[in-house]
């Protein structure tokens, strides 16, 4: 029986639950409807890597389907930025700060206020990979088609929308399926638009560029899948030539 299981995946899979286990955690503590919130912006932040995950698997074979998961991929793909915003939500959690002497504070030992900030730093961490890794699986589909030049083009262009997607999310209070809905969003779209806008646009399309560039420098090209091994009829030499996605197969 031939099986592929990408670490990665697993890994994901097991940090999710444990985010989201934290989020649970937490309201159960404070009952603050806001954390269970966080663990629906964890399942939107899944759902580009989902439409991602088709470009790299059938775009390759079938541009076509690779094209329409692209514009699928597209308006889901802020939601994997915009959890980052929600950072501001720890204004009403107090960590002491009384100061003594500077540069010396009195801070907090209450560990639930703790608690409320790592999970929530766990949860950024988190979607900001689920979309940083969606977003390469676009990046390599395009490059494919329209070379590196304009693939890279289209990155940037991508992180002006999502910064774009994220203030009409937080400011706007839209939605990704607004889209659908042409009808009442071009007139909030013509609206809203002023000096902010463009603003908080380039800085939040700065701060996606910067960490995907991160991640696209220390990326590991050829991704160790569980449960793979040579056959052991090869010698040494013939196992460092392998390719890099060889099916692995046992009975």
């Amino acid at each position: 029986m031939t099986f592929h299981i990408d670490r990665r995946l697993v890994v994901l899979a097991l940090a999710c639950v444990v985010v989201t286990v934290g989020c649970l955690v937490v309201y159960a503590v404070t009952e603050r409807w806001l954390f269970l919130s966080f663990v629906w912006n964890l399942f939107l932040a899944v759902l580009p890597l989902v439409a991602s995950t088709v470009v790299d698997v059938h775009g390759r074979v079938r541009p076509w389907v690779g094209w329409v998961a692209c514009a699928v991929w597209l308006p889901l793909f802020p939601n994997t930025v915009y959890v980052t915003t929600d950072i501001i939500h720890l204004h009403r959690v107090r960590f002491g700060g009384d100061t003594v002497t500077w540069p010396f504070h009195r801070y907090t030992d209450d560990i639930v206020a703790w608690s409320q900030l790592f999970v929530l730093a766990a949860l950024v961490v988190l979607t900001l990979y689920l979309g940083l890794w969606s977003l390469s699986h676009v990046h390599t589909f395009l490059t494919a088609r329209w070379g590196q030049a304009w693939a890279l083009v289209a990155v940037v262009g991508v992180a002006l929308a999502c910064g774009y997607g994220i203030y009409l999310g937080r400011f706007v209070r839209l939605n990704s399926w607004e889209v659908l809905r042409p009808d009442t969003l071009v007139p909030l779209l013509v609206s809203s638009a002023n000096e902010f806008t463009v603003t908080f646009t380039g800085l939040v399309a700065a701060y996606v560029l910067l960490t995907y560039a991160l991640f696209w420098a220390f990326a590991d090209r050829s991704p160790v899948r569980l449960g793979a091994c040579p056959p052991a009829s090869l010698s040494a030499p013939e196992v460092d030539r392998l390719p890099d996605e060889a099916a692995v197969s046992g009975s």
